[in-house]
């Protein structure tokens, strides 16, 4: 939701562009947060736009790959992250969503998990206390098989994805400890 944007968010972001030095980061913070199954509902503390500004203040600095912009704004709620992908999926030839180790872990409550990996691959930044052992984990949200590809990849044949593990020193920040 990048309520408010903090330097955990810039070093996800810095270490996404160590593996993929020439991609274009799109940040883009959601009207409102959506709730994980079983979750309590949060709420954000900024609007979208005062967030829109946060962000593109916090990021300016590393230049014109990182680009802020409000995807969801005008788009009927509940904003699921899959939604989100299928609109951006036409822009891209290749469509990556950057992900902290904590939120991928959750990833099987999320809604509709098996849409949002056809729709893009999945870059996981490492987060202090978050393993990076998952595959059964995904193979059980999205009813498929998922294959080790290396020491850091997993590779779903059925739904044409991948996903790479990025370990990075991490910088243990949150939103909510920044609130």
């Amino acid at each position: 939701t990048f309520d408010p944007p903090h330097l955990g968010h810039e070093q996800c972001i810095r270490a996404a562009l160590d593996v993929l030095p020439s991609a274009t980061v799109i940040v883009s913070p959601t009207p409102a947060p959506v709730p994980v199954s079983g979750g309590s509902q949060k709420f954000a503390r900024f609007d979208l736009s005062e967030r829109v500004d946060l962000c593109k203040t916090a990021f300016e600095s590393m230049g014109e790959q990182i680009v802020v912009e409000a995807i969801e704004e005008g788009m009927p709620a509940p904003h699921y992250t899959f939604r989100t992908l299928q609109v951006l999926r036409p822009r891209c030839d290749r469509l990556w969503l950057l992900l902290g180790a904590d939120q991928f872990g959750q990833l099987d409550r999320w809604r509709d998990p098996a849409s949002l990996l056809a729709a893009a691959s999945v870059l996981v930044v490492s987060r202090t206390g978050f393993g990076t052992d998952m595959a059964t984990r995904l193979s059980r949200a999205c009813r498929s098989e998922w294959m080790a590809k290396g020491v850091d990849r997993l590779w779903c044949r059925d739904l044409s994805s991948e996903v790479i593990f990025c370990a990075h020193p991490a910088f243990d920040a949150s939103s909510t400890v920044v609130r």
